[in-house]
């Protein structure tokens, strides 16, 4: 009896032992077993023991963040492993006999043991650190993914029966497949091949090469393959004669000059990016849903054959035509970046995508298609576009994209979509346009010139153009348009159907007489009825005599630096009716600038003045002078520095003048280090006296051609701000190069530089246009006039000015005192010094340090008090404080 209970005792205690808890050295290996499903602790003690461990055939254990998998030994049943995603840097499965798929994509492994897994069917290593890989052992595998990693060498051998392949992103110069006979899929790419032999790979049925320095590739016997893609190669022939089942091909960045897919009639996709071809011959492809020939250098392409065509990219080619008329399934059609002049799409009821910017379109009939989205933009010759019945996107935006067409004049769209089209018009960087859901598209021209009767005995040739006046042009498509004539006196204006009212408006009418007269209601105009054109000249003639004399002074070049030259041009002009002789002057600043020259040369010179007379100034005439000063440097005394003005008058005199308010004009010029050379100034500065708000301000526009190429027509707009500046007293003055203006909607100004093929040349590349405008007499002082004007050099997106702001608020007289308002101490300094206010009343918005030069050295915010200048060099320093009493300035020396 004993000897029984002995015996039963040592078998519990055999039963027990058996089922060994495991302690796990990573707890998140734990954790995951412990949240696994199908649950692993099936006993829900919250612990793994061997018995447990040993039932388990699956284990999906990825995104885990397991740095440590020891305890897989103790699973050794398994045959599927999911460990992708986590921290490993080693892993023993030798005692995973039984595994037969292993996904370890995402991790830090440097070698892997593989020969005891005999039974590998699947294996993946993606994005790992492998040197090396030994599946010598692992003839079963049938799936090997082992990109991104550092493998020099791979031995397939003994693969015999791997079906998919894929090795990307690792070091190889040589792979040998040809044992690999069983091989469907096969993808190489970013490795370092010079050659590939699949001459044996009989059933490959996908093939992927990219990033490689192949030349050439055999694909002669691959007569099963359906997929082909050659991506970023030295490959510039391609034989696919043999390949009559291939259904997608794709070759992106390789030099093939020609390609022959004739016999390729099982074709559904082709894909071409970037290429030599000049010619692609797809007629006997009629299985084509997705064709891609883009960046190449086709100059035609036919696709009239290919009806099942649902997405067609032709862009960045060279095409004069493309039709699809017989493409009625397509989707989608890409075809911008090339020379088109005409695209009919009306025919497309399913297109849904439309690009076709950057071509030489003249109009474009969209209409009754499914669009949902259209590109037209950057079309020079675009007149007429037709985009009725569609379902255009409305959010996050239109979409309807058609910037840089100059030449658009009429868009037809659905009457939903008319407002939100016609609103994109009214902003910054778009050319007036009629927007109307009657696509009736014939538009009309109104143009004429204005002549001076010089010698009183009626207009003819022997007289000069008369541009000191406007029209305002009423009804219709234009709303309200004020339209200008060119120096020369001629005008035209481009408007659509309907009926118009024009009145000629003098900037002083009561010095002309204009026949025909002004008529009450104004004159009318109506088209069709009146013609395509509508000739309207104006013959003007002086009513009596009147004295009236102008000037302006405009800077020349980017504007004034320390230690330069700097020039100007004063310009003054007879706007009365009687022949005028006088004199100009400028008052200008002695100490700090030196006459360099003067053309014609000054009659007199004195203190701060220069002074030219004049004689036989006839009306209408206007004479220039040029004046050239050297600025003094930050070293001369006084000195000249970064944000300093100068400050010019200039006056002309004459009998007396009817409008003496424009004979004397200032010029405040802020002198700076750099310049943008794209800009917007006033150019009385950024201030202005409450009791000068009658007075015009005078405003120029500059602007540089920055391209590789000369730009062959220039537009500048400037959206007039009405709350703060009169738009009825806009007078354009002069400009750089022949221009027009015309005034839309009471406030958007268009200077349009038409064929100014402004060169890109540093020393050509410049243009300007200066106006006059005043500001609205209900301002008061503390009020703000901000300004900007956008520039556009022919199709480009639009160079955006700064903000020029004008301030009403007296002018301080006299300059601010440092000692006044501060202390800097200590001075000399080795490093840090400390700014002690001692006056409250004063407003600091930021502070710069100058070196003797200039030239900006240190910048602070306006409450910054305390300065570590260590970093400077042993010299002596300028500290401006830039505040709302103007510029205050000190010295301080810095020293070791």
């Amino acid at each position: 009896m004993k000897k029984i209970t002995l015996l039963g005792i040592l078998l519990c205690l055999n039963l027990v032992t058996y089922a060994t808890d495991i302690v796990f050295t990573d707890i998140n290996f734990k954790n995951a077993l412990l949240n696994h499903a199908p649950a692993i602790d099936t006993n829900g003690d919250g612990i793994i023991n061997t018995e447990e461990a040993e039932e388990v055939t699956r284990l999906d254990l990825k995104n885990s963040n397991i740095t440590d998998l020891t305890e897989i030994k103790y699973f050794i049943n398994l045959t599927y492993l999911e460990i992708s995603n986590n921290q490993l840097e080693n892993l023993d499965i030798t005692k995973n006999t039984k595994l037969g798929t292993l996904y370890c994509n995402s991790n830090k492994l440097s070698t892997l043991d593989l020969s005891q897994n005999l039974y590998l069917s699947t294996l993946f290593l993606f994005k790992n650190k492998l040197t090396s890989l030994d599946i010598s052992n692992n003839t079963n595998l049938y799936h090997l993914q082992v990109a991104n990693n550092n493998l020099s060498s791979l031995d397939l051998l003994n693969s015999i029966n791997l079906r998919f392949l894929d090795i990307q992103s690792n070091p190889l110069t040589t792979i040998d497949v040809s044992k690999n006979r069983e091989l469907t899929n096969l993808t190489i790419g970013n490795n370092e091949l010079v050659s590939l032999d699949v001459t044996q790979n009989i059933n490959l049925t996908a093939l992927t090469i990219e990033r490689n320095a192949l030349t050439s590739l055999d694909i002669s016997q691959n007569i099963k393959l359906k997929s082909l893609s050659i991506n970023n190669t030295l490959i510039e022939s391609l034989d696919v004669f043999q390949n009559v089942n291939l259904t997608h091909l794709y070759m992106i960045n390789i030099g093939l000059s020609s390609l022959d897919v004739t016999q390729n009639s099982n074709l559904t996709n082709l894909y071409i990016n970037g290429s030599k071809l000049s010619s692609l011959d797809v007629t006997q492809n009629s299985n084509l849903i997705s064709l891609s020939v883009n960046y190449s250098l086709l100059k035609q392409l036919d696709v009239t054959q290919n009806i099942s065509l649902r997405k067609l990219g032709c862009y960045s080619n060279e095409l004069i035509n493309l039709d699809v008329t017989n493409n009625v399934d397509l989707v989608d059609l890409k075809c911008y970046g090339n020379q088109l002049t005409k695209l009919d799409v009306s025919g497309n009821s399913d297109l849904k995508y439309l690009w076709c910017g950057g071509n030489q379109l003249e109009s474009l009939d969209a209409r009754n298609c499914n669009l949902s989205q259209v590109d037209f933009t950057n079309n020079p010759k675009l007149t007429k576009v037709y985009l009725t019945d569609q379902k255009f996107q409305t959010t996050p935006q239109l979409g309807i994209s058609f910037s840089n067409c100059p030449e658009l004049k009429f868009i037809c769209v659905d009457e939903e979509y008319v407002a939100p089209v016609q609103n994109l018009f009214n902003t910054p960087g778009y050319t007036p346009c009629d927007v109307n859901n009657n696509c009736d598209d014939n538009y009309y021209t109104i143009s004429g010139k204005i002549t001076y009767d010089l010698d009183t005995n009626g207009c003819d040739t022997n007289d000069i153009g008369f541009a000191d006046l406007k029209f305002a042009l009423s009804g219709g498509s234009v709303g309200f348009r004020e339209v200008f004539p060119a120096n020369s006196g001629t005008y035209s204006t481009a408007v659509n159907q309907g009926d118009y009212f024009m009145f000629p408006i003098f900037e002083n009418p009561t010095y002309f007489n204009i026949d025909p007269a002004p008529s009450f209601p104004p004159i009318p105009i109506s088209f069709p009825a009146d013609g395509p054109i509508v000739i309207k000249d104006f013959c003007i003639t002086p009513n009596g005599i009147y004295n009236d004399l102008e000037v302006l002074i405009i800077p020349i070049g980017v504007g004034p630096r320390p230690g330069f030259d700097t020039g100007y041009t004063i310009i003054y002009k007879n706007k009365g009716t009687s022949t005028q002789s006088g004199s100009v002057t400028l008052d200008y600043m002695q100490d700090i600038l030196s006459l360099v020259s003067s053309s014609p040369n000054t009659a007199t010179t004195s203190t701060n003045q220069l002074s030219w007379s004049f004689s036989d100034l006839k009306p209408l005439e206007s004479r220039e002078i040029t004046v050239v000063f050297n600025i003094n440097k930050p070293t001369d005394n006084p000195a000249v520095n970064d944000g300093d003005i100068l400050s010019y008058t200039a006056t002309v005199t004459g009998t007396t003048d009817e409008t003496p308010i424009d004979n004397v004009v200032p010029l405040n010029q802020t002198v700076r280090n750099s310049y943008d050379p794209n800009d917007k100034i006033c150019l009385e500065g950024d201030i202005i006296e409450p009791t000068d708000l009658d007075k015009y301000l005078h405003y120029m526009i500059r602007f540089e051609n920055k391209g590789t190429a000369d730009a062959i027509n220039v537009i500048v707009k400037d959206d007039i701000d009405t709350t703060t500046l009169d738009i009825k007293s806009f007078i354009p003055l002069k400009a750089s190069h022949s221009y027009t203006t015309i005034i839309n909607n009471k406030k958007e100004v268009e200077f349009v530089f038409n064929n100014i093929n402004l060169p890109f040349d540093d020393a050509n590349n410049d243009g300007y246009i200066l106006f006059k405008i005043k500001p609205k007499p209900t301002l008061i002082e503390g009020d703000v006039i901000n300004n900007k004007a956008a520039i556009y050099f022919d199709f480009n997106l639009p160079v955006i000015t700064d903000v020029e702001t004008v301030t009403v608020k007296k002018k301080i007289i006299e300059e601010p005192v440092f000692t006044d308002y501060f202390t800097l101490s200590p001075n000399p300094t080795t490093g840090v010094m400390s700014l002690t206010p001692l006056n409250s009343d004063i407003a600091v918005q930021h502070i710069s340090i100058h070196d003797i030069t200039g030239r900006i050295v240190g910048f602070f915010s306006g409450d910054t008090r305390d300065f570590n200048v260590s970093y400077l060099y042993a010299n002596t320093y300028f500290m401006k404080i830039h505040s709302d009493k103007g510029v205050l300035t000190t010295t301080f020396i810095k020293i070791n």
